[in-house]
């Protein structure tokens, strides 16, 4: 009688158990992914607000032409940060570049966008479905 007992407890709670085990597991990778993908918008935009104008010949300036793509493309702008991204296809993280002030005049100011869309490991499982992840950063152009 005891191990039918057991066993029926068993059936109840272990779902339950393992679900929220892979919904912690699922939020945690979706956490992972947003830190990166602060930190890549940080790391462009800082590259970004220290390339302006008064860099003078050595280094071109970067802007004020708006940049839109992904971490796939071959633009300066991206170049050597598809290595920030854990877990993610550097196609799938779209980058977005705005001088807000229409120039990269020293404290004219670029916003850097970063997005990418995080699907659940199991696909259906999870209630909250596909989570849209973003990081944006405002910054002033130093040079």
């Amino acid at each position: 009688m005891r191990r039918g007992v057991a066993a029926v407890e068993a059936a109840l709670t272990l779902p339950v158990l393992f679900f929220a085990l892979l919904a912690m597991l699922d939020l945690g990778l979706a956490a992972v992914r947003y830190n990166a993908l602060g930190d890549v918008a940080h790391r462009i935009g800082r590259q970004v607000s220290l390339r302006g104008t008064l860099m003078g010949e050595v280094v071109t300036s970067w802007g004020p032409q708006e940049f839109d793509g992904t971490l796939a493309d071959s633009a300066v702008v991206v170049a050597e940060l598809s290595h920030a991204i854990p877990t993610m296809q550097p196609d799938d993280v779209r980058v977005r570049v705005v001088w807000l002030d229409g120039a990269s005049e020293p404290s004219n100011r670029v916003r850097v966008e970063v997005r990418y869309d995080h699907s659940p490991l199991v696909a259906g499982l999870m209630p909250w479905g596909t989570l849209s992840l973003e990081a944006i950063t405002t910054l002033q152009v130093v040079n």
